[in-house]
């Protein structure tokens, strides 16, 4: 998959999204500086051009998020050095702006309609983990949120945030499982962190695989354990995704090796537990979108007793079909397949007063007593049912025409 950035193509180096790796390069770049602030000449001089080659990695993604979380980690680093390395982080912050510059990725450096996207794809998310505290399944929360919540112009596979996406999609204990883990490493790099220059490194590192995640979803578990839902995903980016969650799993290891059950780890448990409650509590969202399973099928609900029951076929997907019963106000109150039901055998059962059926799903019309609207069936449907209260057809497709004349006219709605 190829990224781009006013025509120039974003260097992805391996990796299946070019904000993953400058997040790889971010996470190693405090190492490389270790060596930039020895006292050896020769390993100075070795760590400022290792370090100033993966900064120009970094710039060459066009990663605003690398950009921001390169620029702390140095930062970072440097007060750690102090004065004896004031010249050095200098000389290694100015090569880095002249390399954003050089590669026009200073450009991007602005709020955009990205940007402002994010914002509103985070609080669709905790609207999400709000009405499914128990998670909403793996690779599913992008495609709840884009066809609920998001406007019709955003669509999202992820919730652009690894954290967010996962407590969405894994649920509360997982969620709190996680952030208890992150907080016990952080707080016991910490205390450890005048140990050894090792440890300094790989706390920092740590902080920027942290803050990384918060701006693009690294971590995609997605990727790493369904990775043939994704066509164009090679075989070196999925080993690009496994080394980052790798290093970052290493990193995490080194940052809690010691005593674990202690009283550092149960306040994080503590904290991460009251974080997500928080989050799920006092978020307060505009409508119901719970996730219900129905045998081994997911579906969406738009209230605690859906009245109508929608099945849509292969020229819809959930977005779209969704976004249909939004234009014709037929989106409250409803329970919706989150894939096509067109190759199905059945109907599911679930006691609704209206079954809603999309183009080929026709086929289900007979399979139950409830009140029907058709909605873009075949062109070959005949069936004057009783039962249909209302067939929404397109305007102007003239191979429509017998349809028209054969039912009533206060059924049919032009669309």
């Amino acid at each position: 998959m190829e990224f781009t950035y006013e025509g120039i193509v974003r260097w992805g180096f391996g990796f299946f999204n070019p904000n993953h790796a400058a997040a790889f390069f971010c996470a190693v770049l405090p190492f490389a500086m270790l060596f930039a602030f020895s006292r050896g000449f020769a390993q100075k001089i070795f760590g400022i051009c290792l370090s100033v080659a993966i900064l120009a990695a970094v710039a060459l993604t066009y990663s605003r998020a690398g950009i921001l979380v390169a620029s702390l980690e140095i930062f970072a680093m440097a007060l750690w050095g102090k004065r004896r390395n004031a010249a050095v982080f200098a000389a290694i912050f100015l090569l880095f702006i002249a390399v954003i510059f050089a590669t026009s990725a200073a450009s991007r450096i602005a709020y955009d309609t990205a940007m402002s996207n994010r914002l509103l794809i985070w609080r669709a998310g905790l609207a999400l983990f709000a009405q499914n505290p128990l998670g909403v399944g793996l690779g599913n929360s992008g495609e709840i949120v884009s066809a609920f919540v998001l406007p019709s112009d955003i669509s999202c596979r992820t919730l652009v945030n690894s954290h967010l996406t996962l407590i969405c999609e894994f649920g509360i204990f997982f969620g709190i499982a996680w952030f208890s883990a992150i907080f016990y490493a952080i707080s016991n790099g910490i205390a450890y962190a005048k140990t050894s220059k090792l440890k300094i490194a790989t706390l920092v590192s740590f902080y920027g695989l942290l803050l990384s995640a918060s701006f693009s979803s690294v971590f995609d578990f997605d990727v790493l354990f369904n990775p043939t839902k994704f066509e164009y995903l090679s075989k070196l980016n999925l080993v690009c995704e496994w080394t980052t969650f790798a290093v970052f799993v290493c990193i995490f290891l080194n940052l809690i090796f010691g005593k674990f059950w202690n009283k550092a780890f149960m306040l994080s448990l503590f904290c991460a537990s009251i974080l997500l409650i928080f989050c799920m509590i006092f978020t307060t969202p505009k409508s119901v979108f719970k996730v219900r399973k129905l045998g081994d099928e997911i579906f969406i609900e738009t209230s605690s007793v859906p009245s109508s029951l929608v099945l849509f076929d292969d020229n819809y997907n959930l977005k779209s079909a969704v976004a249909f019963l939004k234009k014709h106000n037929m989106c409250e109150g409803i329970l919706i397949s989150q894939n096509s039901w067109q190759n199905m055998d059945k109907i599911p059962d679930a006691p609704t007063q209206t079954l809603i059926l999309f183009g080929n799903c026709v086929d289900f019309i007979d399979k139950c007593n409830a009140r029907k609207i058709i909605i873009e069936p075949p062109t070959y449907f005949r069936d004057n049912t009783k039962n249909i209260s209302k067939i929404y057809i397109p305007k102007w497709d003239s191979s429509y025409d017998k349809m028209r004349r054969i039912f009533p006219e206060e059924k049919i709605v032009n669309f």
